[in-house]
């Protein structure tokens, strides 16, 4: 058995180490028939060099193996190399599912040692890391969430020098212990993007309002669209109160309480502008639209 229990080598290292055994073998081969020369002249018994032979032939053969091997793992160093925030999820798990079903079609004398073995075990523990890393991958990730999860795996990553390999190696070993704390961060992180959504929406609206304005008979101008300004005032007010109820608000809480107070300050202005704009209106109608006052 131990002839095959060398799953853990990579390609280039095990190749590297039959050929040193392969070299040795020959030269072994090469004394041994030195050997048998000399006791066939002195007529002594010599013993079968069958088993010496096996050897080689399983050498060989472990080399094949190997050799087959060896793209497999250049795919796989490929995709290691890939920094983590390019990397795409959905090819990703195609690329393994490929990976998976070219180990597959090896022949099956080959399936039989434990460096397939261990390879198609490698390729299958990623497989089941894709949807962990499609979580990692989600928009709604960010810095602070990826915080949190290095500081509990005790981790110390240059989040823009992270690549697909070193989440690979980091996970291969237990990640599934902490997979739960993980997915909690992650839903957390989703929660917070909604609220995120809809601070964004809320700025983005207010910072690019502009006032309609209108000329009256050519003496000013009046605000029109006040039902609108009214509505979504309103609408924000709303829902910036019902953040304050999700557990994740204390992440926006200072921005929030921001716009909250800055909105109820514009709707009171707004409130006092509309009624003094409907009377100014209304009295100048009155003292400077009639004939008979002037």
């Amino acid at each position: 058995e131990n002839r095959r229990d060398r799953g853990g080598l990579e390609p280039e290292a095990a190749i590297a180490t039959i050929q040193c055994f392969e070299t040795k073998l020959e030269k072994m081969a090469t004394d041994w028939e030195q050997l048998c020369q000399g006791k066939d002249a002195l007529d002594l018994g010599v013993r079968n060099a069958d088993k010496m032979k096996a050897v080689m032939e399983e050498l060989v053969q472990l080399k094949e193996v190997w050799q087959k091997l060896q793209p497999v793992y250049d795919d796989l160093e490929h995709q290691s190399q890939t920094l983590f925030k390019v990397v795409q999820p959905r090819k990703l798990k195609t690329a393994l599912a490929q990976i998976q079903e070219r180990l597959a079609q090896f022949p099956s004398g080959m399936r039989t040692y434990t460096c397939f073995n261990f390879t198609r075990n490698m390729v299958g523990e990623y497989q089941k890391m894709c949807k962990l890393i499609d979580d990692l991958r989600s928009e709604c990730i960010r810095d602070r969430h990826w915080k949190r999860i290095m500081q509990r795996r005790m981790l110390d990553w240059d989040l823009s020098d992270l690549t697909l390999g070193m989440v690979w190696a980091a996970g291969q070993a237990d990640i599934f212990l902490y997979e739960k704390e993980i997915q909690d961060i992650v839903s957390a992180a989703m929660a917070e993007y909604a609220l995120e959504g809809f601070l964004q929406d809320l700025k983005k609206h207010w910072n690019g309002t502009e006032l309609d304005l209108v000329e009256y008979q050519g003496k000013c101008k009046l605000i029109r669209g006040w039902e609108e300004l009214f509505s979504k005032a309103g609408e924000h007010i709303s829902g910036l109160s019902k953040m304050q109820m999700s557990p994740h608000y204390s992440v926006f809480e200072e921005e929030a309480h921001a716009w909250d107070q800055k909105l109820n300050l514009i709707q009171g202005v707004f409130d006092v502008w509309v009624e003094v704009q409907r009377r100014w209106v209304y009295l100048e109608g009155i003292f400077l639209g009639n004939a008979d006052i002037k």
